[in-house]
Parts: structure tokens; sequence; C-alpha cells
């Protein structure tokens, strides 16, 4: 708030929502995904992180398995893993819908330095939790949240 220059303020709401104290980060966003487009547009191969969904989901999500297979094709994906169910949708991803997701792409972290450190490398980020797409909007990443729920759809 003292950057911003108001004396004293107190923040309200989810703190995952200042965890990036840069005043123009919407800014930023929207240039973080003009450079995205331009170079998938020309025909860079670009690292994108993913976020699963919360909970393990029943087979036939047809609109999941379209986007994750579509980016799973076309970027170079990691996985970031946040609970113990993400190694279900892993398993479910590679069994149900035969995508290749090398085990060198799973990736779950102990400590947040090292989340935002993995994502600092990744060129954008798709989440299914609100949480982990806000992780890599923190980190400056630009990101995007699919709403697999009623909570997140009414936040994005």
């Amino acid at each position: 708030c003292q950057r911003a220059g108001v004396g004293s303020c107190v923040p309200a709401g989810c703190p995952s929502l200042f965890l990036n104290h840069t005043l123009d980060l919407g800014v930023q966003m929207q240039r973080g995904w003009a450079s995205v487009h331009e170079r998938i547009r020309s025909g860079e191969r670009l690292k994108c992180g993913i976020g699963m969904p919360s909970q393990t989901w029943a087979t036939g999500k047809k609109l999941l398995h379209f986007f994750f297979s579509d980016l799973f094709s076309n970027y170079d994906c990691s996985v970031l893993l946040q609970t113990p169910t993400d190694l279900e949708n892993i398993e479910l991803m590679r069994k149900e819908w035969g995508l290749d997701i090398p085990e060198e792409k799973v990736l779950y972290f102990c400590n947040v330095e090292d989340w935002r450190r993995v994502l600092a490398r990744q060129d954008f980020f798709v989440g299914a939790r609100i949480h982990g797409t806000m992780a890599a909007t923190s980190a400056g990443l630009p990101s995007l949240a699919v709403p697999t729920d009623r909570r997140i759809e009414e936040m994005v």
C-alpha cells in the first residue's frame, strides 16, 4: 500500500492476490500474452506450465480432454502438481486419453520458492485451480485460469 501512496490499508480477500507488488502487473500480463501470441505465430515451441483440476474427474470430460491434448501436442508442457489427487489425474490422462506425459515433466514442490523458480522458466501457464494460476500470475507469468467448477467460474 505504501508504495502505491496509500498511508494505511489492510488487504482483504485471498492473500494470493497480494503476492506480487508490481503496480502495473495487468500491463505486464497484457505484454506477456502479446509476446506469447507472436512467438506462437512465428512457429516457436513454447514452454507451458499446467496446473491440474482440484479433483479427479470422471472419464469423458470432452472439453478438458481436448484442452489438455492440444496443450501437450503443441507445447513443451510441464505439469506442476499441488496435491496427490493430481497424480490420479495424470494417470487418467495417460490411460484414458493416451497422452504421453514423461515422468520428468511431472513436478511437485515442497516450498514456494522452488515452485516460483520453475514457473519463471515457463513461457505461459494454464491452470484449472485458482491458487495455482494465481501463483503463476504473481510470478509475472502470462496465465490462464480454466474454470472447472462454479467457484473458479465466478472469478474468471
